[in-house]
């Protein structure tokens, strides 16, 4: 009997040992990738660090919804803004923002609402506006504690919705 004879005769025994080779070929290639991993951990120390979300820095979505319930309690206190909220259901729309920073600043995508161009065409907001709101925004982090540097990189993921947002 030849050799492919042989291993057509125990098929279910050759599938078993390719199987066998084919787990063994990706234990070792993970098992090295790993390794290389941990090599370049040595080499590349840089790169070997967890960079924290922004989410993470502010505590978790229990601080980023206590942040906004202040944010929102200035802003409908300000001339500049609280008129955009005059007809708005704010314990959604509080619930909405909170979901979205979440979402924006690193942490779980539970963001249901509209796109920022969507979400607010036709109200008109222009630049000065949108300023005022990431005013209220930094005085209430800054109010809650919240150190500079990390209100400095929630001024720089807010700074690209303005395209969006503003004289829609």
């Amino acid at each position: 009997m030849s050799f492919v004879e042989k291993i057509q005769q125990n098929k279910g025994l050759s599938l078993a040992l390719a199987g066998l080779a084919a787990a063994g070929g990706l234990a070792y290639y993970f098992f090295n990738q790993n390794k290389g991993r941990e090599e370049c951990k040595k080499q590349c120390p840089y790169s070997a660090k967890k960079v924290q979300s922004v989410f993470d820095k502010l505590g978790g979505k229990q601080n980023i919804e206590a942040a906004v319930n202040k944010f929102y309690e200035k802003v409908l206190k300000d001339d500049r803004v609280k008129h955009f909220f005059k007809n708005t259901d704010m314990k959604h729309q509080a619930k909405q923002q909170t979901n979205f920073l979440c979402f924006a600043f690193g942490g779980p995508n539970n963001y249901v609402g509209k796109n920022m161009k969507d979400g607010h065409k036709g109200m008109n907001i222009d630049d000065s506006q949108f300023n005022a709101i990431v005013e209220l925004l930094a005085q209430t982090l800054t109010e809650m504690g919240v150190p500079q540097d990390v209100i400095g990189e929630i001024a720089n993921i807010c700074e690209p919705l303005r395209k969006d947002i503003c004289f829609q």
